[in-house]
């Protein structure tokens, strides 16, 4: 499945709909719509729930933005005496 961009409003639907299952009425068709199409919530007679790939998407989104490190890198002093990189 392709990453899914959110918009804010539907990233602030999502939250609802994590913190507590939420009557079908307070998310916006087109929002609800999107989430059973992907799997991320379930419609339970007059409730939507979140789903556990729902709550994955969630934290994908909000972990979004963060960058990277380039590259870590250990020179002779750092790795010298450690378990890891200790000569016998």
């Amino acid at each position: 499945m392709p990453p899914l961009m959110l918009s804010r409003d539907e990233y602030a639907s999502l939250k609802k709909i994590i913190n507590r299952a939420q009557p079908v009425a307070n998310i916006p068709e087109d929002h609800a719509a999107k989430f059973m199409n992907y799997g991320l919530a379930r419609r339970d007679v007059l409730l939507l729930r979140i789903t556990q790939l729902g709550q994955l998407e969630f934290l994908r989104q909000r972990f979004h933005g963060i960058t990277r490190p380039n590259r870590i890198v250990l020179n002779e002093t750092t790795t010298r005496g450690s378990v890891l990189f200790t000569n016998p």
